[in-house]
């Protein structure tokens, strides 16, 4: 993002991180220098699923009131539901029309969201599925594609050429399987974009 601005280039900077990284005094040192410089195409996302390595996020660290601990080292914040792809994009959005001050979106996660017998349960932070537990939670995400397309046509809204988002449309459209969904959005992606657009 420092480099971008040096150079007078026009893209903007994501960085995922989480609740449990924020722990870290490297983070706020970060969130002072990109205040400092004024990084407004700065933008972090932070998974907030209240879960650390080794317990709860607030038994850990006391991270709340999060937003405002982000306004005060002098970044505009907003808070959503991680799970909300369209909200995600609004607020994201929103960031872009800003620019001034480097944006910090705090996207509110359940851990395991999707699988009724992982959510909320931090043993998954380590554990690894057995071949029943498998199949079940597969079952359970068998709707997983269509997320992934709702998530590649919002991010993929603000392109102007429409000719080829009605193609990467049909692409998806046509899809069966997550794995050819990812591939082949990332594959239209490449082609039809370009750093203004995307």
């Amino acid at each position: 993002a420092l480099a971008g601005k040096i150079k007078a280039q026009d893209y903007n900077v994501y960085v995922l991180g989480s609740d449990g990284e924020c722990n870290e005094g490297s983070v706020w040192e970060a969130a002072m220098m990109a205040a400092g410089r004024n990084l407004g195409r700065l933008c972090v996302i932070i998974d907030y699923n209240k879960w650390q390595a080794t317990g709860r996020s607030r038994e850990i660290t006391a991270l709340e009131p999060f937003a405002d601990k982000w306004k005060a080292f002098g970044w505009d914040s907003a808070e959503v539901d991680g799970h909300d792809i369209e909200a995600l994009t609004k607020a994201l959005s929103v960031m872009k029309k800003r620019r001034k001050k480097p944006f910090a979106l705090i996207a509110h996660t359940i851990k395991g969201r999707g699988v009724s017998f992982m959510e909320d349960d931090n043993n998954w932070h380590y554990r690894i599925p057995n071949a029943a537990e498998l199949e079940q939670a597969l079952k359970e995400l068998e709707n997983t594609d269509q997320t992934i397309k709702r998530a590649a046509i919002f991010a993929l809204g603000e392109l102007k050429e429409k000719k080829s988002l009605d193609k990467l449309y049909n692409i998806l459209d046509n899809m069966d399987e997550k794995e050819d969904i990812l591939q082949e959005t990332i594959m239209s992606i490449g082609k039809i974009g370009n750093k203004k657009s995307i």
